[in-house]
């Protein structure tokens, strides 16, 4: 849902209209946003066995995913910006506010989800 706000959020503050296909980036959104989350409590939860400190459980955490984390959002923006060849506005657009979505995702996934 965070990813989703920014998302809209982003389109409202640079004044954009939503369109028929913009309508379309919630779903969107939402799957590529949640796989680093899914990513990170699956790893957290095979360290934490065996490692007692939840300090030291949530840092290994971060430094073994930090950098595929990012590497994927990357890979998935690039994607959704590859839709700026496209020669329709809306899918111009699209593509530009989906390719915010993965990091929009990255931002939540490595900053909030330890605090949780």
């Amino acid at each position: 849902m965070v990813t989703l706000i920014w998302t809209f959020g982003t389109i409202a503050v640079l004044g954009h209209a939503l369109n028929l296909v913009n309508s379309l980036l919630a779903p969107v959104v939402m799957i590529v946003s949640v796989y680093n989350a899914i990513y990170l409590i699956n790893l957290f939860s095979e360290l934490r066995p065996h490692h007692p400190s939840l300090r030291e459980c949530i840092s290994l955490t971060l430094q073994h995913l930090g950098v595929p984390c990012l590497v994927i959002a990357g890979t998935a923006s690039s994607g959704f910006l590859s839709l700026l060849s496209n020669p329709v506005p809306a899918v111009q657009s699209f593509g530009v506010f989906a390719a915010l979505g993965p990091f929009y995702g990255l931002g939540f996934s490595m900053l909030l989800m330890p605090l949780l």
